[in-house]
């Protein structure tokens, strides 16, 4: 179900006109001649000549994100040198106190499960949320598509 939220998040960012959006994005940092270390990100998109860095992170219900996954993206934003502000985190679920107060202190915006139904409500016309005014995410997660067959490379920190 992760790379599933990944495609959804992909789509929702395109459908709602974000530029340039790339899903599965290998970046390469060379901090020493042979130390090659390959980050993946989840959604990449631009937005006035800066890249953003998206990070998605499926839960099943009753399961919060945590400090010590938001701390793991902005260690990997620091590593990639992009300051914190053009980090984001989405999730279907919500996150823990820790990890929204940790979040906040760094600059990283956070979308939970509320951000996700507002931004399907944005995505969607007027005759649509008239006949379906209840926005299920978990199950247009399920619905989504995966088009791509890419090998994925996870995050080496």
């Amino acid at each position: 179900m992760g790379l599933k939220f990944e495609f959804y998040v992909y789509n929702l960012y395109k459908n709602l006109k974000k530029r340039n959006v790339r899903h599965n994005k290998i970046i390469k940092v060379n901090k020493r001649k042979n130390n090659k270390i390959r980050v993946q990100i989840d959604v990449v998109y631009s937005s006035w000549f800066k890249d953003y860095y998206v990070e998605c992170k499926y839960r099943k219900k009753n399961t919060k994100v945590t400090l010590n996954e938001v701390a793991k993206f902005y260690a990997v934003l620091d590593l990639l040198g992009v300051p914190a502000k053009m980090g984001e985190i989405v999730t279907n679920n919500y996150f823990n106190d820790r990890a929204k107060e940790y979040a906040s202190s760094k600059g990283i915006r956070l979308y939970n499960l509320d951000s996700l139904v507002k931004m399907e409500k944005s995505r969607q016309n007027i005759i649509k949320r008239i006949i379906n005014p209840k926005i299920d995410i978990e199950h247009l997660i399920r619905n989504t598509k995966i088009r791509e067959k890419k090998p994925l490379i996870y995050q080496i920190i």
